[in-house]
Protein backbone atom coordinates (compact mmCIF):
# COMPACT_ATOMS: atom_id res chain seq x y z
CA UNK A 1 0.00 0.00 0.00
CA UNK A 2 2.95 2.44 0.93
CA UNK A 3 4.36 2.06 -2.49
CA UNK A 4 1.09 2.48 -4.15
CA UNK A 5 0.54 5.65 -2.36
CA UNK A 6 3.64 6.68 -3.38
CA UNK A 7 3.20 6.10 -7.13
CA UNK A 8 -0.42 7.66 -6.77
CA UNK A 9 1.20 11.17 -5.00
CA UNK A 10 4.50 11.45 -7.17
CA UNK A 11 2.45 12.08 -10.43
CA UNK A 12 0.88 15.40 -8.28
CA UNK A 13 4.03 16.73 -6.39
CA UNK A 14 6.79 18.47 -8.53
CA UNK A 15 10.37 17.39 -9.35
CA UNK A 16 9.45 13.82 -9.00
CA UNK A 17 11.43 11.32 -11.04
CA UNK A 18 8.29 10.85 -13.49
CA UNK A 19 10.73 10.37 -16.21
CA UNK A 20 12.80 7.28 -14.54
CA UNK A 21 9.24 5.76 -13.55
CA UNK A 22 7.78 5.64 -16.56
CA UNK A 23 11.47 4.56 -18.27
CA UNK A 24 11.30 1.87 -15.54
CA UNK A 25 8.12 0.64 -16.61
CA UNK A 26 8.72 0.53 -20.21
CA UNK A 27 12.29 -1.37 -20.08
CA UNK A 28 11.64 -4.30 -17.77
CA UNK A 29 7.55 -4.30 -19.72
CA UNK A 30 9.64 -4.89 -22.75
CA UNK A 31 12.12 -7.37 -20.89
CA UNK A 32 9.34 -9.25 -20.02
CA UNK A 33 7.82 -9.86 -23.33
CA UNK A 34 11.02 -10.42 -25.16
CA UNK A 35 12.17 -13.07 -22.86
CA UNK A 36 8.75 -14.56 -22.81
CA UNK A 37 8.97 -14.55 -26.86
CA UNK A 38 12.57 -15.89 -26.21
CA UNK A 39 11.58 -18.81 -24.38
CA UNK A 40 13.86 -17.34 -22.06
CA UNK A 41 11.64 -16.26 -19.07
CA UNK A 42 13.16 -18.49 -16.27
CA UNK A 43 13.17 -16.56 -13.30
CA UNK A 44 15.45 -19.65 -11.70
CA UNK A 45 15.56 -18.30 -8.08
CA UNK A 46 12.29 -17.41 -7.77
CA UNK A 47 11.53 -21.52 -8.93
CA UNK A 48 13.37 -22.27 -5.85
CA UNK A 49 11.33 -20.16 -3.37
CA UNK A 50 7.78 -21.52 -5.42
CA UNK A 51 8.84 -25.17 -5.35
CA UNK A 52 10.30 -24.29 -1.94
CA UNK A 53 7.13 -23.04 -0.80
CA UNK A 54 5.38 -26.27 -2.43
CA UNK A 55 7.60 -28.88 -0.45
CA UNK A 56 6.54 -27.01 2.82
CA UNK A 57 2.81 -27.09 1.87
CA UNK A 58 3.30 -30.96 1.27
CA UNK A 59 5.75 -31.95 4.02
CA UNK A 60 8.35 -32.29 1.93
CA UNK A 61 12.29 -31.78 1.89
CA UNK A 62 12.65 -27.71 1.85
CA UNK A 63 16.79 -27.63 2.38
CA UNK A 64 19.90 -29.20 1.39
CA UNK A 65 17.64 -30.48 -1.53
CA UNK A 66 18.41 -28.50 -5.16
CA UNK A 67 15.45 -27.29 -7.07
CA UNK A 68 15.70 -26.76 -10.60
CA UNK A 69 19.49 -25.74 -11.27
CA UNK A 70 22.26 -27.86 -9.35
CA UNK A 71 22.77 -24.61 -7.21
CA UNK A 72 18.98 -24.45 -6.21
CA UNK A 73 19.16 -24.36 -3.02
CA UNK A 74 16.48 -22.83 -0.57
CA UNK A 75 18.59 -21.01 1.84
CA UNK A 76 16.17 -18.75 3.60
CA UNK A 77 14.45 -18.80 7.12
CA UNK A 78 11.38 -21.64 7.08
CA UNK A 79 9.25 -18.62 7.90
CA UNK A 80 9.83 -16.73 4.85
CA UNK A 81 8.46 -19.85 2.93
CA UNK A 82 5.35 -18.24 4.29
CA UNK A 83 5.44 -15.41 2.18
CA UNK A 84 5.38 -17.85 -0.74
CA UNK A 85 2.11 -19.67 -0.21
CA UNK A 86 0.01 -16.82 -1.93
CA UNK A 87 2.05 -17.65 -5.04
CA UNK A 88 1.05 -21.25 -5.19
CA UNK A 89 -2.44 -20.27 -5.81
CA UNK A 90 -1.22 -20.18 -9.55
CA UNK A 91 0.64 -21.93 -11.77
CA UNK A 92 4.42 -21.04 -11.53
CA UNK A 93 4.15 -19.17 -15.27
CA UNK A 94 1.42 -16.88 -13.46
CA UNK A 95 3.40 -16.62 -10.58
CA UNK A 96 6.59 -16.19 -11.73
CA UNK A 97 5.46 -13.05 -13.83
CA UNK A 98 3.41 -12.09 -10.68
CA UNK A 99 6.84 -11.88 -9.05
CA UNK A 100 8.11 -10.03 -11.17
CA UNK A 101 5.84 -7.56 -11.27
CA UNK A 102 6.25 -6.82 -7.49
CA UNK A 103 9.70 -6.50 -8.21
CA UNK A 104 9.44 -4.12 -10.64
CA UNK A 105 7.25 -2.29 -8.52
CA UNK A 106 9.72 -2.35 -5.14
CA UNK A 107 12.22 -0.94 -7.63
CA UNK A 108 9.85 2.11 -8.23
CA UNK A 109 9.35 2.26 -4.88
CA UNK A 110 12.81 2.56 -3.84
CA UNK A 111 13.78 5.16 -6.28
CA UNK A 112 10.95 6.98 -4.93
CA UNK A 113 12.10 6.51 -1.15
CA UNK A 114 15.35 7.55 -2.10
CA UNK A 115 14.34 10.63 -3.40
CA UNK A 116 12.08 11.56 -0.20
CA UNK A 117 15.27 10.51 1.70
CA UNK A 118 17.75 12.56 0.21
CA UNK A 119 16.08 15.59 -1.34
CA UNK A 120 13.42 16.09 1.66
CA UNK A 121 15.22 14.45 4.66
CA UNK A 122 19.16 14.56 3.99
CA UNK A 123 19.69 17.59 2.19
CA UNK A 124 16.54 20.03 1.92
CA UNK A 125 19.14 23.08 1.22
CA UNK A 126 20.44 22.01 -2.03
CA UNK A 127 18.82 23.75 -5.01
CA UNK A 128 18.39 22.15 -8.11
CA UNK A 129 16.36 23.21 -11.36
CA UNK A 130 16.25 19.36 -12.04
CA UNK A 131 17.07 17.41 -8.76
CA UNK A 132 15.27 13.96 -9.84
CA UNK A 133 18.67 13.71 -12.25
CA UNK A 134 20.34 12.87 -9.18
CA UNK A 135 18.87 9.41 -9.22
CA UNK A 136 20.13 8.55 -13.06
CA UNK A 137 23.48 7.41 -12.14
CA UNK A 138 22.74 5.17 -9.97
CA UNK A 139 19.72 4.04 -12.50
CA UNK A 140 22.02 3.91 -15.35
CA UNK A 141 25.24 1.76 -13.81
CA UNK A 142 22.52 -0.26 -11.72
CA UNK A 143 20.87 -1.34 -15.06
CA UNK A 144 22.90 -4.78 -15.71
CA UNK A 145 22.52 -5.51 -12.25
CA UNK A 146 18.61 -5.07 -12.46
CA UNK A 147 18.48 -6.65 -15.91
CA UNK A 148 20.04 -10.78 -13.80
CA UNK A 149 17.58 -9.22 -10.54
CA UNK A 150 14.60 -9.56 -12.92
CA UNK A 151 15.95 -12.39 -15.19
CA UNK A 152 16.42 -14.71 -12.26
CA UNK A 153 13.58 -13.37 -9.72
CA UNK A 154 15.48 -12.83 -6.91
CA UNK A 155 14.49 -10.68 -3.78
CA UNK A 156 17.17 -8.41 -3.53
CA UNK A 157 15.21 -5.48 -4.34
CA UNK A 158 12.77 -5.73 -2.79
CA UNK A 159 14.80 -6.30 0.20
CA UNK A 160 16.73 -2.88 -0.41
CA UNK A 161 13.03 -1.51 -0.92
CA UNK A 162 12.14 -2.66 2.56
CA UNK A 163 15.41 -1.14 4.03
CA UNK A 164 14.74 2.44 2.17
CA UNK A 165 11.17 2.65 4.12
CA UNK A 166 12.77 1.13 6.94
CA UNK A 167 14.98 4.36 7.28
CA UNK A 168 11.95 6.51 6.11
CA UNK A 169 9.68 5.11 8.86
CA UNK A 170 12.32 5.97 11.41
CA UNK A 171 12.84 9.22 9.98
CA UNK A 172 9.52 10.13 10.38
CA UNK A 173 9.45 8.34 13.95
CA UNK A 174 7.10 5.43 12.95
CA UNK A 175 9.24 3.08 15.03
CA UNK A 176 6.56 0.05 14.83
CA UNK A 177 6.57 0.41 11.51
CA UNK A 178 10.41 0.56 11.27
CA UNK A 179 10.57 -2.10 13.54
CA UNK A 180 8.09 -4.76 12.14
CA UNK A 181 9.95 -3.57 7.89
CA UNK A 182 13.44 -4.79 9.50
CA UNK A 183 12.30 -7.97 11.07
CA UNK A 184 10.98 -9.09 7.70
CA UNK A 185 14.43 -8.31 5.98
CA UNK A 186 16.67 -10.37 8.74
CA UNK A 187 14.17 -13.40 8.68
CA UNK A 188 14.86 -13.26 4.64
CA UNK A 189 18.56 -13.08 4.79
CA UNK A 190 20.27 -12.79 8.67
CA UNK A 191 22.98 -10.78 8.69
CA UNK A 192 21.23 -7.89 8.29
CA UNK A 193 20.33 -8.21 11.30
CA UNK A 194 23.59 -5.83 12.09
CA UNK A 195 21.47 -2.53 11.24
CA UNK A 196 19.55 -2.53 14.29
CA UNK A 197 22.78 -1.19 15.46
CA UNK A 198 21.81 1.99 13.82
CA UNK A 199 19.10 2.05 16.42
CA UNK A 200 21.39 2.53 18.68
CA UNK A 201 23.45 5.30 16.98
CA UNK A 202 19.98 7.22 17.99
CA UNK A 203 19.47 6.00 20.67
CA UNK A 204 16.30 4.41 19.54
CA UNK A 205 15.23 1.12 21.18
CA UNK A 206 11.74 0.95 20.49
CA UNK A 207 12.57 -0.45 16.62
CA UNK A 208 14.86 -2.90 18.30
CA UNK A 209 12.04 -3.99 20.64
CA UNK A 210 9.34 -4.28 17.98
CA UNK A 211 11.58 -6.50 15.73
CA UNK A 212 12.52 -8.61 18.60
CA UNK A 213 8.58 -9.09 19.50
CA UNK A 214 7.34 -9.16 16.13
CA UNK A 215 10.91 -11.73 14.55
CA UNK A 216 9.97 -13.99 18.34
CA UNK A 217 6.27 -14.21 17.66
CA UNK A 218 7.01 -15.25 13.57
CA UNK A 219 8.59 -18.05 15.07
CA UNK A 220 6.16 -18.78 18.08
CA UNK A 221 3.33 -18.89 15.25
CA UNK A 222 5.44 -20.87 12.93
CA UNK A 223 6.43 -23.48 15.59
CA UNK A 224 2.62 -23.62 16.81
CA UNK A 225 1.68 -24.10 13.23
CA UNK A 226 4.00 -26.72 12.15
CA UNK A 227 4.98 -28.17 15.65
CA UNK A 228 8.00 -27.47 17.61
CA UNK A 229 10.18 -30.72 16.56
CA UNK A 230 9.14 -30.28 13.23
CA UNK A 231 10.53 -26.56 13.78
CA UNK A 232 13.42 -27.18 14.86
CA UNK A 233 14.31 -29.50 12.44
CA UNK A 234 13.43 -26.69 9.53
CA UNK A 235 15.65 -24.01 11.42
CA UNK A 236 18.97 -26.56 11.78
CA UNK A 237 18.33 -27.14 8.54
CA UNK A 238 18.02 -23.83 7.66
CA UNK A 239 21.68 -22.81 9.31
CA UNK A 240 22.94 -25.50 7.72
CA UNK A 241 22.13 -24.66 4.48
CA UNK A 242 23.36 -21.02 5.06
CA UNK A 243 26.71 -21.98 6.34
CA UNK A 244 27.02 -24.56 3.37
CA UNK A 245 26.06 -21.65 0.54
CA UNK A 246 29.51 -20.62 0.21
CA UNK A 247 30.94 -24.30 -0.50
CA UNK A 248 28.83 -24.15 -4.05
CA UNK A 249 29.76 -20.49 -4.94
CA UNK A 250 32.46 -18.64 -6.01
CA UNK A 251 33.02 -14.84 -6.44
CA UNK A 252 36.18 -12.84 -7.23
CA UNK A 253 34.66 -9.20 -5.97
CA UNK A 254 35.13 -10.36 -2.08
CA UNK A 255 37.95 -8.56 0.01
CA UNK A 256 39.27 -11.93 0.20
CA UNK A 257 39.44 -13.09 -2.79
CA UNK A 258 40.89 -9.11 -4.14
CA UNK A 259 43.48 -9.74 -1.20
CA UNK A 260 44.25 -13.19 -2.24
CA UNK A 261 44.12 -12.57 -6.20
CA UNK A 262 46.34 -9.57 -6.24
CA UNK A 263 48.78 -9.31 -2.86
CA UNK A 264 48.52 -13.62 -2.45
CA UNK A 265 47.25 -13.40 1.13
CA UNK A 266 45.13 -15.79 2.24
CA UNK A 267 42.65 -14.81 5.51
CA UNK A 268 41.72 -17.73 7.48
CA UNK A 269 38.03 -18.98 7.13
CA UNK A 270 37.68 -16.54 4.53
CA UNK A 271 34.35 -15.78 3.79
CA UNK A 272 32.73 -16.40 6.89
CA UNK A 273 29.94 -14.45 7.60
CA UNK A 274 31.51 -13.84 11.04
CA UNK A 275 33.63 -11.52 9.24
CA UNK A 276 30.18 -9.39 7.98
CA UNK A 277 28.98 -9.26 11.63
CA UNK A 278 32.68 -8.16 12.38
CA UNK A 279 33.24 -5.27 10.12
CA UNK A 280 29.67 -4.61 11.09
CA UNK A 281 30.89 -3.77 14.47
CA UNK A 282 33.74 -2.05 13.69
CA UNK A 283 31.53 0.66 11.54
CA UNK A 284 29.31 0.82 14.21
CA UNK A 285 31.93 1.72 17.13
CA UNK A 286 33.25 3.99 14.28
CA UNK A 287 30.33 5.96 13.90
CA UNK A 288 29.16 5.99 17.38
CA UNK A 289 32.78 7.32 18.32
CA UNK A 290 32.40 10.45 16.22
CA UNK A 291 29.95 12.61 17.46
CA UNK A 292 27.77 15.13 15.33
CA UNK A 293 24.56 16.93 15.76
CA UNK A 294 23.33 15.01 13.41
CA UNK A 295 22.39 11.83 14.15
CA UNK A 296 19.75 10.99 10.82
CA UNK A 297 22.15 11.66 8.58
CA UNK A 298 25.09 9.38 10.90
CA UNK A 299 22.12 7.06 11.60
CA UNK A 300 21.12 6.49 7.60
CA UNK A 301 24.94 6.62 6.42
CA UNK A 302 26.14 3.60 8.86
CA UNK A 303 23.03 1.70 7.18
CA UNK A 304 23.74 2.68 3.71
CA UNK A 305 27.38 1.81 3.72
CA UNK A 306 26.87 -1.62 6.23
CA UNK A 307 24.45 -2.60 3.14
CA UNK A 308 26.48 -1.56 0.27
CA UNK A 309 29.40 -3.81 2.02
CA UNK A 310 28.01 -7.01 2.01
CA UNK A 311 28.71 -8.73 -1.45
CA UNK A 312 32.10 -7.45 -0.38
CA UNK A 313 32.04 -9.75 2.27
CA UNK A 314 30.32 -12.85 1.57
CA UNK A 315 30.23 -14.63 -1.51
CA UNK A 316 27.16 -13.81 -3.55
CA UNK A 317 26.09 -13.17 -7.23
CA UNK A 318 26.72 -10.15 -8.75
CA UNK A 319 23.34 -9.23 -8.77
CA UNK A 320 23.33 -8.37 -5.04
CA UNK A 321 25.87 -5.14 -5.77
CA UNK A 322 22.48 -3.71 -6.31
CA UNK A 323 22.76 -3.36 -2.26
CA UNK A 324 24.42 -0.37 -3.43
CA UNK A 325 22.11 1.87 -5.07
CA UNK A 326 21.30 3.64 -2.10
CA UNK A 327 24.62 4.75 -1.64
CA UNK A 328 25.54 5.64 -4.58
CA UNK A 329 22.30 8.23 -4.66
CA UNK A 330 23.44 9.65 -1.22
CA UNK A 331 26.66 10.06 -2.75
CA UNK A 332 25.60 11.97 -6.09
CA UNK A 333 23.70 13.93 -3.92
CA UNK A 334 26.46 14.47 -1.20
CA UNK A 335 28.91 15.43 -4.17
CA UNK A 336 26.43 17.94 -5.15
CA UNK A 337 25.72 19.60 -1.95
CA UNK A 338 29.90 19.55 -1.33
CA UNK A 339 29.96 21.69 -4.31
CA UNK A 340 33.17 19.78 -5.43
CA UNK A 341 32.01 18.44 -8.48
CA UNK A 342 35.25 17.86 -9.69
CA UNK A 343 34.27 14.59 -8.08
CA UNK A 344 32.00 13.39 -10.85
CA UNK A 345 35.02 12.68 -13.34
CA UNK A 346 36.12 10.07 -11.21
CA UNK A 347 32.89 9.03 -10.02
CA UNK A 348 31.53 8.55 -13.82
CA UNK A 349 34.86 6.14 -14.30
CA UNK A 350 33.77 3.92 -10.93
CA UNK A 351 31.02 3.87 -12.09
CA UNK A 352 31.38 2.15 -15.75
CA UNK A 353 33.66 -0.47 -13.76
CA UNK A 354 30.89 -1.18 -11.41
CA UNK A 355 27.71 -1.65 -13.92
CA UNK A 356 29.68 -1.83 -17.51
CA UNK A 357 30.55 -5.54 -17.34
CA UNK A 358 27.84 -6.75 -20.38
CA UNK A 359 29.04 -9.10 -23.20
CA UNK A 360 27.10 -6.86 -25.56
CA UNK A 361 29.06 -4.33 -24.34
CA UNK A 362 32.55 -5.29 -23.63
CA UNK A 363 32.44 -8.47 -25.52
CA UNK A 364 33.11 -12.07 -24.15
CA UNK A 365 36.72 -11.45 -23.91
CA UNK A 366 37.17 -7.98 -21.61
CA UNK A 367 34.06 -9.17 -19.73
CA UNK A 368 35.48 -12.19 -18.47
CA UNK A 369 38.95 -10.17 -17.97
CA UNK A 370 36.87 -7.47 -15.67
CA UNK A 371 35.21 -10.57 -13.76
CA UNK A 372 38.18 -12.57 -13.25
CA UNK A 373 40.31 -9.36 -11.66
CA UNK A 374 37.28 -8.96 -9.32
CA UNK A 375 36.73 -4.96 -10.90
CA UNK A 376 33.14 -4.07 -9.65
CA UNK A 377 34.26 -5.62 -5.87
CA UNK A 378 37.15 -3.05 -6.84
CA UNK A 379 34.32 -0.41 -7.79
CA UNK A 380 32.01 -1.10 -5.01
CA UNK A 381 34.87 -0.26 -2.54
CA UNK A 382 35.83 2.70 -4.40
CA UNK A 383 32.31 4.20 -4.02
CA UNK A 384 32.31 3.20 -0.01
CA UNK A 385 35.35 4.73 0.48
CA UNK A 386 34.71 8.23 -1.79
CA UNK A 387 30.96 8.34 0.49
CA UNK A 388 33.14 7.91 3.71
CA UNK A 389 35.10 10.96 2.52
CA UNK A 390 32.29 12.92 1.12
CA UNK A 391 29.76 11.73 3.27
CA UNK A 392 32.32 12.54 6.62
CA UNK A 393 32.31 16.44 5.33
CA UNK A 394 28.67 16.61 4.44
CA UNK A 395 27.95 15.77 8.09
CA UNK A 396 29.60 18.83 9.21
CA UNK A 397 27.36 20.83 6.97
CA UNK A 398 24.04 19.71 5.94
CA UNK A 399 21.32 19.53 8.23
CA UNK A 400 18.06 17.31 8.59
CA UNK A 401 15.14 19.05 7.72
CA UNK A 402 13.20 20.38 10.71
CA UNK A 403 9.95 18.70 10.34
CA UNK A 404 11.48 15.35 10.14
CA UNK A 405 14.41 15.30 12.32
CA UNK A 406 14.18 12.54 14.99
CA UNK A 407 13.68 13.69 19.25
Amino acid sequence: MQILHSMRSFFKEKDQPQILVVLLFIVFALMLVIENINGRFWLNDFKVMYSAAEAFTSGEQVYGKPFGLSTGFFKYSPESTVLFIPYLLFKFEVAAVLHYCVILVCTVGLFLNLTKLCRASLFPTLSLKYPSLLLWPAFLFSIVHLVREFHLGNVNVILVYLISATLLATIQKKYITAGILISIVIFTKPYFIVLLLGFLLIKKLKPILVSAIFGLSAILLFSLITGFGKSIQLHADWLKSMLDHSNYLTSNHTIFSLLENYFGVEIPLANSPLYLFAIGLVLFFTFWIKKTKNEPLRFIFFMLIYLALIPNMIISDTEHFLFAIPLLVYLTYAICASKQFWWFAPFLLVLFMFGGNANDLLGKTLSDFVDQNGLLGISNLIIIVASGIVGFKTQKTSTINSSTALK
